[in-house]
């Protein structure tokens, strides 16, 4: 066989010695074998656990993790159809990595850091870019070894593992496997969110800059120098809307004038998935009354005037970006105004406006639970979830008093008044 084989193997070694030992047993085996078949036993098998050849294990029905997905992704009902498609597409990243025949128990700690290791090579938007389009994970990685696009920042990549390690989770839960081999494989990151509120110098600033107080053209280029146009679109009003309801941009943009309701005689906001609209999470669908501050500086008037006018969207003028979003545009068009009027900074963007409303809200003593009703947040912790404040129907009139607590004392916004 060494010959046959063409083996150098020195007949003094160890492994030779074990080669003869474990090819004697073998042949022990056959012998017995053979007996038995001479006997009409044509079963038999190998006795020598040596000899069994383990058999690849093959995931039962079920067990494959594409198929376990697609049962998870049903059962997680707070999800909306586009955070479907982000969490299908990152877990079609994951097995193009690892494998998609793989059984669910055989995926590893290993196999989780590597993969994360490799998404710090990985582009930023490669589902939506047509140089990509087709590509497996590896295939990109390597397309973007040459074209040398942005890659994922350290956060997006924490969205990815965390992505998956909610489908381990579930998997643990279901008894399927015993441990989640995405925990503690987050990279690390600055824990708080990585955007700061606007100070009450800064928003005296931007309220009294040409936006508010007439600028030079309605062009983006020359927003930020003084003149007499009067803005009367979302640049001057989604600020004060973010202000005074912590709403998403998104949102605010989105808002058509079906969507200013009066319930209980009290003015509101009905943030909702209607129109085909797409929300962050499932709680970011609710109603959220018209701040007093943003009824004295016209905000009603105006979309009562867009209604007479025909109705529809209160902002218009916007046009989507590949990812559907209207945000897009009007966040790089904002931030370029705060640069403008030298207030911007790596820590302040349009979405400061919400931590505005947020910190000041606790500020006044609301609790979290108050606050995510208005915000549309999600309760992140344990604490949260036993804290049940957040499904009682508060009506308008609850909810008015949670907004009217958020008072911005020393922000004079008199002369925005029409």
């Amino acid at each position: 066989m060494i010959r046959a084989n063409r083996l150098e193997i020195d007949q003094k070694s160890d492994l030779y010695k074990g080669l003869t030992h474990n090819l004697a047993r073998a042949l022990a085996e056959l012998a017995e074998i053979r007996v038995q078949r001479d006997q009409g036993r044509f079963d038999a098998v190998p006795r020598d656990t040596y000899l069994t050849e383990p058999v690849a294990a093959t995931p039962a029905p079920g067990e494959r993790p594409p198929d376990l997905f697609d049962l998870f992704i049903t059962q997680k009902r707070n999800l909306t159809d586009g955070g479907k498609k982000d969490y299908a597409t990152t877990f079609r990243y994951f097995l193009d990595y690892i494998g998609h025949e793989r059984s669910i128990q055989s995926i590893e700690r290993t196999d989780v850091r590597n993969w994360r290791d490799q998404l710090m090579r990985f582009p930023q938007y490669a589902n939506t870019k047509k140089e990509f389009k087709g590509l497996s994970f590896k295939g990109v990685l390597a397309l973007n070894d040459k074209l040398n696009q942005p890659t994922l920042d350290e956060k997006t990549i924490n969205k990815y593992i965390s992505t998956v390690g909610s489908f381990m989770k579930w998997a643990i839960k279901r008894g399927v496997i015993d441990n989640d081999p995405t925990h503690s494989l987050m990279l690390e990151v600055d824990d708080e969110d990585n955007k700061d509120p606007f100070t009450l110098a800064q928003l005296a600033t931007i309220f009294s800059s040409p936006i508010w107080t007439g600028c030079a053209a309605s062009k983006q280029a020359q927003r930020h120098l003084p003149g007499t146009v009067q803005a009367e679109d979302q640049y001057r009003w989604a600020p004060l809307i973010a202000l005074f309801s912590g709403a998403r941009m998104e949102e605010i943009l989105r808002l058509t004038t079906d969507d200013l309701l009066m319930v209980d005689s009290i003015a509101c906001m009905n943030i909702t998935t209607t129109g085909g609209r797409s929300l962050k999470t499932r709680n970011a669908k609710r109603l959220v009354p018209v701040h007093s501050q943003l009824e004295q500086l016209g905000f009603i008037r105006m979309v009562e005037k867009r209604r007479r006018a025909g109705g529809g969207p209160v902002f218009y003028g916007m046009k989507e970006n590949a990812q559907g979003r209207l945000s897009s545009e009007f966040s790089k068009d904002f931030s370029q105004y705060l640069d403008g009027i030298k207030v911007k900074t790596e820590r302040l963007s349009f979405h400061s406006f919400r931590h505005n409303f947020i910190t000041w809200a606790g500020h006044a003593g609301l609790s979290k639970a108050s606050i995510q009703i208005i915000v549309g947040h999600t309760a992140k912790s344990v604490t949260d979830s036993y804290t049940h404040d957040g499904v009682i129907d508060l009506g308008a009139r609850g909810r008015q008093a949670i907004v009217e607590r958020v008072q911005y004392e020393g922000l004079d916004l008199s002369h925005l008044r029409g």
